[in-house]
């Protein structure tokens, strides 16, 4: 009796694992409609950077948010100065998902320099599905991409990249319902993978429609706003850079002062990041608003966080000095 009902358990547990994957295959077209939009970046950047030769090529590997691979464009690298690097920044990409990025990278291609860019608002993202799960998926089996699952992923996160995918594809139902009941699958421009990790924009937005509501306009700061998890990854990361005598700095890039502005905890964020790179003796380049680049709102950004590429080689021009050994 006791077996029957095992066995039949079993069943029903294997008929629900056989029905997450069809769901989650199901609601896999928005990645597959993105992959044919070109918009699959993570897995073209992934894929770039797995066909380089293994060894040290590589002078410089770029880190962190949006703002690391929408801004810095490692071919201007090489055109002006000779110097081979590569961008494996992500979107919303946290610090622990970016000491697990590191970690995997040199099992394939060891950088004499990594530059983080640190962007304050991926220090309050406890998610790490998102931003981390889209790196985890295209790493190479390896010691390290597994222990990037168990550190850095909790049980629910853990579950939905690998027996229960239909967890992490669920938020994609509303993409689904629209394309098959109405007909309508239409992605937003993400813009163009311009190679070695770096996407372009070339839009610009204007001064309305930087002043128009945002996320930013209620941004309020609690007093331990910044994870825990988020700042020992900063100190590991140092400190695994140091074992591996990789040369570490952190960066920040510009966004528009209209944005800054907006911002009311600014200056709190400037000290934060500030104490913590002088905490683990890194050197720290905080360009958020820095008005001596020259850049203007309304001409070198596409929206009120990102740089469009106009905006991209006067900023990139001017880290020439701060990329020198």
């Amino acid at each position: 009796m006791l077996k029957r009902l095992l066995l039949r358990l079993f069943i029903l547990l294997l008929g629900l694992l056989g029905l997450n994957f069809l769901l989650a295959y199901a609601l896999g077209v928005l990645e597959r409609d993105v992959d044919k939009k070109g918009y699959a970046f993570d897995q073209y950047r992934w894929e770039e950077f797995y066909q380089l030769p293994e060894g040290d090529s590589l002078d410089i590997l770029f880190l962190g948010s949006s703002h690391a691979y929408r801004g810095v464009d490692p071919q201007l690298m090489e055109d002006w100065w000779g110097l081979q690097s590569f961008n494996l920044g992500s979107s919303g990409q946290t610090p622990l998902t970016s000491l697990h990025v590191l970690q995997n990278a040199v099992q394939h291609q060891r950088p004499k320099m990594v530059v983080m860019e640190l962007y304050f608002y991926t220090f309050m993202e406890a998610d790490q599905l998102n931003n981390g799960g889209n790196n985890w998926q295209q790493l190479k089996a390896s010691p390290a991409k597994w222990t990037f699952l168990w550190q850095a992923f909790d049980l629910y996160e853990i579950s939905a990249l690998t027996l229960l995918p239909v967890l992490r594809r669920k938020n994609a139902l509303p993409y689904v319902l629209r394309k098959y009941l109405r007909g309508d699958d239409h992605l937003d421009h993400a813009g163009t993978y311009k190679g070695r990790g770096y996407v372009e924009r070339s839009e610009r937005i204007s001064a309305q429609q930087l002043q128009s509501p945002d996320l930013y306009d209620e941004l309020r700061l609690r007093e331990n706003w910044a994870l825990t998890k988020h700042e020992e990854a900063i100190k590991e990361l140092a400190r695994f850079c140091a074992d591996q005598a990789i040369e570490l700095r952190f960066i920040s890039s510009p966004m528009p002062a209209i944005t800054v502005q907006k911002i009311k905890d600014q200056d709190r964020v400037d000290w934060y990041l500030q104490q913590l790179a002088t905490e683990v003796g890194v050197n720290y380049r905080n360009d958020t608003h820095n008005s001596s680049l020259g850049l203007v709102d309304s001409l070198h950004f596409f929206d009120n966080n990102h740089l469009n590429a106009e905006g991209v080689q006067i900023w990139n021009r001017q880290l020439k000095d701060f990329l020198s050994p």
